[in-house]
C-alpha cells in the first residue's frame, strides 16, 4: 500500500533538503574546506537513509523509480485530510531526524565560520528547536494544499 502523505513529505521536505546538501558540500569542496565537505557528504547520506527509512515496505527497485505518488494515488485517497497512525509515525520519526542533521549542520557551519564552540552550540541548538516546529507545519500546509487541489 502506497502511504500517499509519506510520499509527499518526501517530495516536499526531503528532496529540497537532499538538494540544499549537495550544493553545500560541493561549495565547500571547493572552496577547499575536505572536512566540512566531508562532514555534509555524511549529513547528504543520512538525509537518503531517513528517505528510506520512509518508505520501509519498499525495495530498492521500487525506491529508485520514484516515491511520489501519482495524480491517481492522490486523487484515490479517501480522507485527504486524515492522517493514519502509521504515517503520522513515520513523518514525525523522519521529523525529528531532519532536524537533528538541520541542527548538527548549522552547529558545524558556525563552527566553521568562527563562531566559539558555545555559540556554535547555541546556533545547533536554535537550529534543532525551531526545525522541529516549522517542519511539521510545513509538511502540513504542503500535504493538505497538494491533496486539496487535486480535488
Amino acid at each position: 500500500m502506497t502511504n500517499i502523505k509519506v510520499g509527499l513529505f518526501d517530495r516536499y521536505v526531503l528532496k529540497p533538503l537532499w538538494v540544499l546538501y549537495i550544493v553545500l558540500f560541493v561549495r565547500y569542496f571547493i572552496t577547499g574546506a575536505w572536512i566540512l565537505g566531508g562532514f555534509l557528504v555524511v549529513m547528504w547520506f543520512l538525509i537518503s537513509i531517513i528517505g528510506q527509512g520512509l518508505h520501509p515496505d519498499k525495495t530498492p527497485g521500487e525506491m529508485a523509480r520514484g516515491t511520489t505518488p501519482t495524480k491517481d494515488e492522490i486523487d484515490s485517497d479517501l480522507n485527504p485530510d486524515d492522517l493514519s497512525d502509521h504515517e503520522a509515525v513515520l513523518i514525525s520519526k523522519a521529523n525529528f531526524r531532519i532536524a537533528g542533521l538541520i541542527g548538527m549542520t548549522a552547529m558545524a557551519l558556525s563552527w566553521f565560520h568562527g563562531a566559539r564552540w558555545y555559540y556554535a552550540a547555541v546556533i545547533g541548538g536554535s537550529a534543532w528547536l525551531l526545525s522541529t516546529l516549522i517542519i511539521p507545519t510545513y509538511s502540513v500546509y504542503l500535504i493538505g494544499r497538494r491533496v486539496r487541489r487535486r480535488q
